[in-house]
């Protein structure tokens, strides 16, 4: 602040600006001519588009209601990007949603435990016979959530969920994520049977 009070040219401006124009520093202008090629600069965009399928560090969470929530959040916001009518304003998510966001983490957690299952899936509809899960029958639904084939799918009554259940690997950050919740939801009062039904579930 004392150097600010000393400094007569913030406070007067230059000394030129006290002489008649024509005294003035001259400042010369080069015109660029008109039949002169100008230089063609390619500039690259460091901007990177959001994948909501892009990995998401789910070891970071300790909560997987959090996890989803935000998951869900995001997503709306990245629908609601690509409309100009019927965007989603309410302050609560809603079933449907609630259901994306953990199918979102499903693919997530397939790929990075099933790379070559899930490429292979989607390529030819069919898994190698060197998979560890071939034994599964697995198959994709039409919301590309890696499922299993059992003897349940004759029972007409019984819910998809429980026909085609979700194949998860047994060691993912997620799938931690999903016992605890089973385990948290009983009072951890519940044995394995009970957990395994709960995750026929998702």
């Amino acid at each position: 602040i004392d150097d600010l009070a000393m400094d007569v040219v913030w406070w007067e401006g230059p000394e030129f600006l006290k002489l008649n124009e024509e005294h003035w520093p001259k400042t010369e202008l080069v015109e660029k001519k008109a039949d002169e090629q100008l230089e063609e600069i390619n500039v690259g965009s460091c901007v990177k588009p959001f994948d909501i399928n892009s990995p998401v560090r789910s070891e970071r969470w300790s909560n997987r209601k959090k996890l989803l929530r935000r998951v869900a959040y995001v997503r709306r916001f990245l629908c609601n990007c690509k409309v100009k009518t019927g965007r989603v304003l309410s302050p609560e998510l809603e079933p449907d949603e609630w259901r994306a966001a953990d199918e979102v983490m499903l693919r997530m957690c397939q790929r990075e435990s099933f790379p070559d299952e899930t490429a292979e899936l989607e390529s030819k509809g069919t898994v190698s016979k060197k998979s560890k899960i071939l034994k599964l029958c697995p198959f994709k639904d039409e919301n590309g959530v890696m499922r299993s084939k059992s003897r349940l799918e004759q029972v007409s009554w019984l819910h998809e969920d429980f026909k085609y259940p979700v194949i998860l690997p047994t060691m993912h950050p997620y799938v931690d994520l999903i016992v605890k919740e089973a385990h948290e939801k009983f009072g951890h009062a519940i044995g394995k049977e009970a957990t395994l039904y709960e995750l026929g579930k998702k």
